[in-house]
């Protein structure tokens, strides 16, 4: 049978479970005349359908931010010319599903879903790149995150003196469950900000302003926190931060909010009472393993240098080539050498035979970062003796716990210092 062939309810019935509008638009130029005039007897009730498969029950949110978007920022004397173009979220699936709003709509919801991945990650299933979350945690982390979506652009629209107060009114009408909401996912936001940060090999910062979830994810993916500039202005405003604040306040329950905060999305965590393979401490979702080695770099990254033993992280030559590494970039500014791929050399890297790591168990961060300061110079090492043109050292007695290397640059040339010492006292910052 052909599909033109099939009952008209049984084309209604495809057509309602199509995953986004590309797919839709194709079917209906298979054949005008019977699936284009199916779809025809009722449109609107069908578009909102495959929207719904887009975005999920937060339809209403999702269209609300599509539709302030397309709203040019610093152009409207009055927040009531905003109020008269975008509906509230009762009216919102009714009068916003447009043509116009649709691309908005599926970029956006691409953006929630990726960011959604890493907060799954990071606090749900540390095992999963993609999100594990059930259907109850993903529909408050998306109503969530587009509300804050939302309120950041009518910050950007609303004239300057009413900005507070209309934010203050949104705010108001939340639910004490969808303020925690909120609040989480704005933390997790500011992380991620931090994360960038020190994923740059910068000292770890704090975001105190709000930014947009598409800002965050491009600082995210990008390692760069270039998306966040107009937010780390002295004189951006923090009417979102004071209005949620003022709310709190009022309701005389901001005493509760942070161990409230981090059980407003998840019901459960995977693996939550997981321990560290080496200190056998239980960690849970802080542990650290092959699936998610690549998050790491926003959590180490700006310490890495100084996690090699001795006096190397001073070295005036050892370390700099170890630097310039990890820190290439390729033509399109992705990192040359991942943290994945660096974790996995160290595993495999020939080390003393008693130090029992493996890279199939978890461990906690601690852990590694004693790993990295047993590693990081063998590795280095071996990167050396793979260069083509190397010309062995003799090794230096006191090995990486030579001072010279530090202050005499003829010297940290001729000798080798990525060497276990021989002689001296080690480093009075080596504790481990």
């Amino acid at each position: 049978m052909k599909f033109t062939d099939l009952p008209s309810d049984v084309v209604d019935r495809i057509l309602i479970s199509i995953s986004d509008f590309q797919t839709l638009s194709a079917s209906l130029r298979t054949s005008k005349r019977d699936i284009y005039d199916i779809f025809q007897a009722r449109p609107k009730s069908i578009v909102q359908i495959i929207a719904y498969n887009i975005t999920g029950p937060t339809l209403a949110q999702a269209l609300r931010v599509a539709s302030m978007q397309r709203l040019p920022e610093f152009l409207f004397t009055s927040s009531q010319d905003i109020h008269n173009r975008v509906a509230d979220e009762a009216h919102a699936i009714e009068k916003l599903l447009t043509r116009d709003n649709i691309e908005a709509l599926i970029q956006n919801a691409n953006v929630v879903s990726k960011l959604e991945d890493v907060f799954s990650q990071r606090y749900k299933d540390r095992k999963s790149a993609k999100s594990t979350l059930s259907c109850a945690e993903s529909e408050r982390f998306h109503r969530a995150t587009y509300r804050i979506w939302f309120l950041i652009l009518l910050q950007e629209r609303v004239p300057a003196h009413e900005a507070r107060d209309e934010i203050l009114k949104v705010a108001e009408d939340l639910n004490h469950a969808e303020l925690l909401e909120m609040d989480r996912v704005r933390v997790f936001f500011q992380e991620l900000y931090s994360w960038s940060h020190v994923a740059e090999f910068e000292q770890l910062s704090t975001l105190r302003f709000d930014a947009r979830p598409d800002q965050v994810l491009q600082a995210f993916e990008e390692f760069n926190t270039l998306p966040f500039e107009e937010y780390r202005q002295d004189d951006a405003p923090a009417h979102i931060n004071d209005a949620l604040n003022d709310v709190w306040c009022k309701r005389e329950s901001d005493d509760k909010r942070v161990e409230q905060r981090d059980k407003a999305i998840l019901d459960s965590v995977i693996g939550a009472n997981d321990i560290c393979h080496r200190c056998l401490v239980v960690k849970g979702i802080q542990l650290w393993g092959a699936s998610n080695w690549d998050l790491l770099r926003g959590y180490i990254s700006n310490e890495i240098f100084i996690l090699f033993p001795g006096y190397l992280r001073n070295s005036l030559v050892e370390i700099q080539p170890f630097k310039e590494r990890i820190r290439e970039r390729d033509d399109d500014l992705e990192p040359t050498l991942s943290f994945s791929r660096l974790l996995e050399e160290l595993f495999d890297v020939d080390a003393e035979a008693d130090e029992d790591w493996d890279k199939t168990q978890w461990y906690c961060i601690d852990c590694l970062r004693t790993f990295l300061k047993h590693r990081l110079w063998r590795l280095l090492l071996q990167w050396k003796l793979q260069e083509p043109n190397y010309q062995p050292k003799r090794d230096c007695w006191y090995g990486y716990d030579c001072r010279t290397q530090t202050h005499r640059l003829m010297h940290a040339q001729r000798l080798n210092h990525l060497c276990v010492p021989t002689r001296g006292d080690p480093a009075p910052f080596d504790n481990d």
